[in-house]
């Protein structure tokens, strides 16, 4: 029988023997009674703690609950109200931890350490016996050092090592020296003492002396040294000491914090977590950043700054997001959501879910644009703050979305709603005029991907003249104006607005926009018959690209096609013109799809295969007529691919995805707030 099914059935078993219902089951475990009869039916299964709260309200170890045999009454019918002491598992637990305390002489925390762990499950039991029992083991080969040399201490070195204790590992002895309030003669003696006994061990390093506790040296509580208010002295002026003395990079700042925080200093403990969360994005370790992140949206929830605690949890997400973990970072977004709902803030309720739900919007705009956009409609339901500044950003946010998504007629829906909210605010507004001026950049993107060639152009230029758009603006402008320039066939002037859009990017070249720019330039040096340049500049853009690039992707192969055939390497231009086709398909573009298919369709007809060219020239135009597009802007598309004449092209069309401009991390401008 399946481990559920025994489970299911045991249970059924134990409470009918017991004469009890699922609703005593569901209150003394509480576990709602619903959920508990779908798990008893085989409809759902149990989470490991919520299975050790059956077995401890049943009064029997878990295994029994997965036993063959049927269970017994008179087998366990017994005193309930103790249920662990015939737990074998947990009489193995008392006889560790009584071994442990003897061997650390700790016995006045007997009564704590079985308060503490009769309060665990199963599982966690035997993890705790389990580490306890390594524990022992090491303990037990360094008994006799151990004790010999705690009895032999003097006070003055006890309380050193305490001190060295509460710095930690590997920390500078001028930190040491201030937290035990020695004088520098003094300390050097004690420690040499002690670093003689094996207790201690100083290490030269390029900043002074690094202080360890060595494997050897006695264990025994702070309290037995210092009071409570004296050990939280100490962590303050050891943190004081580590700010006047400072190591380098976030793990340094992570243990600040952590000093801080010992030390009573909320708000100072809560900054230094931010500025390791920020030093641990700079150094790519997105989840470690996550993690200062969160401990700092803690703190704030202690201080019951609701606000900054839902604000720190977003950067959390966004963190977790980049780290790849878009469970961990939705379930982070649900508990700053929660913070906008405290009754204490039902005045604010509403601001603070719209806020939320545009940083979790930036936080999943690069990796998965369908969930940021299901965070952006979720603040848009915020109906009230229809005319607040948040709401207009959260509009803007959307249409980039569903740009991004070519769903170009909801984008235009939007923009629609984006220009009514813009007639009743104030136009002086700096802020306003930030997202007018990108309202203009992302309406010329959806004139650009509907082929609108004339009014695209009017709106970059617009871009490029407004006082409110920044670098990351003016880079869009310039880069999809140079993909218009590049359709008229003016390539030189083409060449020299995409280098323009690339600006922002070039201390970042790994960035995505560079390998954007790089095709964009590889197609105008192609056409122009600087094949060289061209085939370096894709190369380049293929080492930034991944494999969710489907469509920047395609028009590399397509372009490496058009380099083959000018070079007469039929087979290759044909090869690498089928890989862009495929690409595009699985981009889900249409038009491209169309392009790469016409252009194979040619390279067929010159290898002679005249059969095939016809089946792909009836796939690009069938897609034309079914959209019922212009034909004559899928021949003008094949144009761009072929060698420059004399007399300047005028059709063709800028390929790759039209940038739209980006902060810092990656998120579109349009999304850009300092709240609402």
């Amino acid at each position: 029988m399946p481990s559920q099914a025994l489970f299911s059935r045991n249970v059924k078993a134990f409470l009918e023997m017991r004469g009890l219902r699922l609703k005593d089951l569901a209150k003394g475990t509480q576990i709602s009674a619903s959920h508990l009869s779908l798990v008893l039916n085989g409809a759902k299964g149990l989470s490991d703690d919520m299975k050790d709260r059956i077995a401890s309200f049943l009064g029997v170890p878990l295994s029994v609950l997965y036993s063959e045999e049927l269970p017994e009454l008179s087998t366990w019918e017994t005193d309930r109200t103790q249920p662990s002491l015939q737990d074998r598992d947990r009489m193995r637990l008392r006889q560790v931890i009584d071994t442990f305390l003897d061997l650390i002489r700790g016995h006045d925390f007997r009564a704590p350490f079985y308060l503490t762990t009769g309060m665990l499950n199963d599982a966690e039991a035997r993890t705790v016996r389990n580490f306890l029992a390594t524990v022992i083991k090491e303990l037990q080969s360094h008994s006799s050092m151990v004790i010999a040399d705690t009895v032999a201490l003097e006070e003055p070195e006890k309380r050193l090592l305490a001190v060295c204790h509460i710095a930690g590992p590997h920390a500078r002895s001028e930190w040491v020296l201030a937290t035990a309030n020695l004088t520098e003669q003094a300390f050097i003696e004690l420690a040499s003492n002690l670093q003689a006994r094996g207790l201690i061990t100083l290490a030269e390093s390029t900043d002074g002396y690094r202080v360890n506790l060595s494997a050897a040296a006695p264990q025994f509580p702070l309290s037995c040294v210092y009071t409570q208010d004296k050990i939280k002295a100490m962590y303050l002026t050891l943190a004081r000491a580590m700010e006047m003395y400072p190591d380098s990079g976030p793990f340094f700042q992570l243990r600040l914090a952590r000093c801080l925080l010992r030390a009573g200093l909320i708000d100072q403990a809560s900054f230094r977590f931010e500025h390791a969360a920020r030093l641990f994005e700079k150094d790519g370790l997105f989840t470690d950043a996550a993690d200062a992140w969160h401990r700092a949206a803690l703190l704030r929830r202690m201080i019951e700054n609701r606000r900054e605690e839902a604000i720190l949890l977003c950067e959390a997400a966004r963190c977790m997001v980049l780290a790849g973990e878009g469970d961990a970072a939705r379930a982070l977004g649900s508990l700053a959501l929660s913070c906008a709902t405290e009754d204490r803030l039902s005045d604010l309720t509403a601001d603070l879910t719209a806020e939320v739900c545009l940083r979790m919007g930036h936080a999943f705009f690069d990796r998965d644009p369908v969930g940021a956009l299901r965070w952006y409609r979720q603040g848009l339901k915020e109906q009230h703050l229809a005319r607040s500044y948040t709401y207009g950003a959260l509009l803007c946010s959307s249409i980039s979305c569903l740009i991004e998504l070519t769903r170009l007629d909801a984008a235009e829906q939007q923009c629609a709603k984006l220009e009514d909210w813009f007639s009743g605010q104030d136009s002086a507004d700096p802020r306003i005029g930030f997202l007018r001026c990108n309202y203009e950049l992302l309406t010329g993107i959806i004139h650009l991907r509907k082929r609108k060639w004339v009014a695209a152009k009017q709106r970059f230029l617009s871009v490029l003249q407004d006082e409110h758009a920044t670098e990351a603006h003016r880079a869009a402008a310039h880069n999809n104006l140079g993909m218009i320039l590049y359709r008229e066939g003016r390539l030189q002037e083409a060449k020299e607005h995409i280098e323009k859009g690339a600006g922002p990017y070039v201390d970042n070249p790994a960035h995505p926009n560079i390998a954007y720019t790089q095709v964009e330039l590889a197609k105008i040096y192609a056409r122009m018959g600087e094949l060289e340049e061209a085939e370096t500049l894709l190369r380049k853009a293929e080492q930034i690209l991944n494999e969710r690039n489907h469509n920047e992707i395609g028009w590399i192969r397509l372009t490496r096609s058009s380099i083959f055939k000018q070079q007469n390497k039929l087979r290759q231009a044909i090869s690498c013109a089928r890989q862009a086709f495929d690409y595009f398909r699985k981009s889900g573009d249409e038009r491209d799809s169309a392009c790469a298919a016409l252009w194979l369709s040619k390279l067929l007809e010159q290898q002679g295969d005249l059969q095939e060219s016809r089946y792909w020239d009836n796939c690009a135009f069938t897609v034309y007529q079914k959209r019922r597009w212009d034909l004559r802007d899928l021949r003008k598309d094949v144009e761009l691919l072929e060698l420059e004449t004399a007399s300047p092209a005028t059709a063709g069309t800028g390929h790759g995805p039209p940038l739209t401009a980006r902060t810092e991390y990656g998120s579109p401008v349009s999304v850009q707030t300092e709240g609402a």
